[in-house]
C-alpha cells in the first residue's frame, strides 16, 4: 500500500506541494550560479600602463619637443596605455591630482608619424606603443612610487553606462613585485578601495 502525498501534511502544507516548493528552490539555485558564473567570467577591460625609463631613448615619440612644453615644461613621465583584458573600454579619459596628464595616439601624417590629442580616447586599443600618456608636474618634484593617474572608461555595451576606474602607478614596478601582490589577497582589497574611492571622487570631487 503506498503513501498518499496529498494527504501526508506537515507545516499545514502537504507532502506533494513541499516536494514542489522543493523542487523549484533547487531550479532556482541552479538558475542563480549559472547567472553568477555568468557574469564573474564575462568580458572585461584591463587598463595597462608602461612608463618610459628614458623619454629621448631612439624610436620614441619626440616627447621633449611637444608644443604643450612651452607652457609646462619638460614631461616627468610618459608612456603607452593598452588594453589587457578580454573585453573592450570606450571614453577612455585620465583623473589626475596635482599633475597635467594628456591622451594621445600616434597617427601618421604625409608619411610622418605624429601624436594627436585627445580628451578622451574612443576605443582603447590592444596594441602597444598606439596610444600615450604624457605627464607634466609644475614643480620640481619627482616621481614617487605612490604617485598614480586614474583612468576611467565605459565598459561594453555602452548602451548601459556602465563605468570603471582605475589607479595607474606612474612608477614602473619590477615584475616580481607585482606577481607577489596579485596574489595578496590584502593587496587586492586595498587596491580595490582605492579604486573605489577614486572612482567615487571623479564623478564627485571635492569642492
Amino acid at each position: 500500500m503506498g503513501v498518499d502525498l496529498t494527504r501526508t501534511v506537515f507545516l499545514g502544507l502537504t507532502a506533494q506541494t513541499w516536494i514542489t516548493v522543493g523542487m523549484s528552490a533547487i531550479g532556482l539555485m541552479v538558475s542563480l550560479l549559472a547567472f553568477t558564473r555568468t557574469w564573474r567570467h564575462r568580458p572585461s577591460a584591463t587598463v595597462l600602463f608602461v612608463p618610459f625609463e628614458d623619454l629621448t631613448a631612439p624610436g620614441l615619440p619626440p616627447f621633449m619637443a611637444m608644443n604643450e612644453n612651452r607652457n609646462f615644461g619638460y614631461p616627468v613621465c610618459a608612456g603607452y596605455l593598452m588594453n589587457a583584458g578580454d573585453g573592450d573600454a570606450y571614453m577612455v579619459d585620465l583623473d589626475f591630482s596635482g599633475y597635467g596628464a594628456f591622451l594621445y595616439e600616434m597617427t601618421e601624417q604625409d608619411g610622418r608619424k605624429a601624436l594627436l590629442g585627445f580628451q578622451a580616447i574612443p576605443r582603447l586599443t590592444r596594441e602597444p606603443m598606439k596610444q600615450f600618456v604624457v605627464i607634466w608636474h609644475p614643480g620640481p618634484k619627482p616621481i614617487d612610487i605612490s604617485d598614480y593617474v586614474g583612468v576611467h572608461w565605459t565598459e561594453q555595451p555602452t548602451r548601459l553606462h556602465k563605468c570603471r576606474y582605475q589607479r595607474l602607478s606612474l612608477r614602473k614596478i619590477p615584475s616580481s613585485t607585482i606577481h607577489r601582490e596579485s596574489k595578496s589577497r590584502i593587496h587586492r582589497a586595498l587596491n580595490w578601495l582605492g579604486n573605489r574611492f577614486g572612482h567615487r571622487l571623479y564623478h564627485h570631487p571635492r569642492k
